[in-house]
């Protein structure tokens, strides 16, 4: 397991109230510009194609390719973030970039909860504002949660997600920024409801052991021919988690979960830097992970309160 745990993957940057956009531009690296080129093709270059070429300015890194895209500026981007946040009564604190994908971010806190059983495991929750020089993107939102004893992150979509607030061909619409702020409080209650069904879930070694299996291993074989991420979230469950001290982690539900999200931020074979990471639970195939998981957790557990309900006899 890596021992660098920085929130957002240190992808980002803490913004002040007194900080202006050049100064947050400037802190978080993005005091750049994208430029288009035209494109040429054919044997000798010499026939023009419908298409540029986006590229950074400060050093022609390629981009993308642009048809009718406008080639937005960082600026842009993060003056319709502020335009978003302010329209939505909230304030930006943390800006970020996630170089691989060309994707700037924002976030806005919304609030924190814990379960019950345990008033200092917190989880923090964020509207997450994300655009992108690439195509086909415009500025969508989602949330963000982080538990707070083990920078554990984990990210979920909202139901106006796929409606973007801004498209890069359009203007900001702020009649937009109603419903996905509104999906957002949505998705961070449920989140908070969850939590504290999970936390009240009891889960033993062995149904970790099956479910772990099932979502991830092979039913066929034998323990030691397992995969390592199950073997690897069994040991996190079983007490070497973060936060596995917790009352509401201990023997759970909520623990075998967090062991997973553990697993998919920070354990298993670690390629690319902790951003890569980050950027892969946003919206790879570590966040994928966690979804899947998160899926069939909640199957579990339903189709286990159901086979224990008391079963009516008919005619009385």
């Amino acid at each position: 397991m890596v021992s660098q745990r920085e929130l957002f993957g240190g992808a980002a940057i803490k913004v002040t109230p007194d900080m202006s956009v050049d100064d947050m531009l400037e802190r978080a690296g993005l005091d750049w510009g994208v430029g288009k080129s035209e494109m040429f093709y054919g044997p000798n270059r010499d026939l023009k194609a419908p298409v540029f070429s986006a590229h950074r300015l400060t050093d022609d890194a390629f981009i993308d390719v642009y048809k009718d895209r406008v080639a937005w500026q960082n600026r842009d981007i993060l003056d319709v973030f502020c335009s978003f946040c302010a329209e939505a009564g909230l304030e930006i604190d943390h800006i970020g970039f996630l170089p691989e994908q060309w994707k700037l971010f924002a976030t806005a806190k919304l609030g924190e909860f814990a379960p019950p059983q345990a008033v200092n495991d917190i989880t923090q929750g964020w509207l997450l504002l994300t655009d992108s020089h690439k195509r086909g993107t415009g500025l969508t939102g989602s949330l963000f949660l982080n538990r707070l004893v083990c920078t554990n992150g984990l990210r979920r979509g909202l139901k106006a997600e796929s409606k973007k607030v801004i498209s890069h061909t359009g203007i900001f619409d702020r009649n937009k920024v109603r419903p996905v702020l509104d999906a957002a409080w949505t998705a961070f209650q449920k989140e908070q409801e969850q939590v504290e069904m999970l936390a009240n879930q009891p889960m033993t070694y062995q149904e970790a052991q099956m479910l772990l299996i099932k979502e991830f291993g092979y039913a066929n074989k034998s323990w030691d021919d397992q995969p390592r991420c199950v073997k690897t979230c069994l040991r996190l469950f079983d007490g070497q988690a973060k936060g596995a001290d917790s009352l509401a982690f201990y023997n759970t539900a909520y623990g075998l979960l967090q062991a997973v999200v553990e697993h998919e931020n920070y354990g298993g074979m670690q390629r690319g830097t902790p951003v890569d990471r980050f950027a892969s639970v946003l919206s790879g195939r570590h966040g994928r992970t966690i979804d899947v998981f998160n899926k069939g957790l909640n199957t579990f557990i339903k189709n286990r309160t159901l086979d224990i309900q008391p079963v009516g006899i008919r005619g009385f």
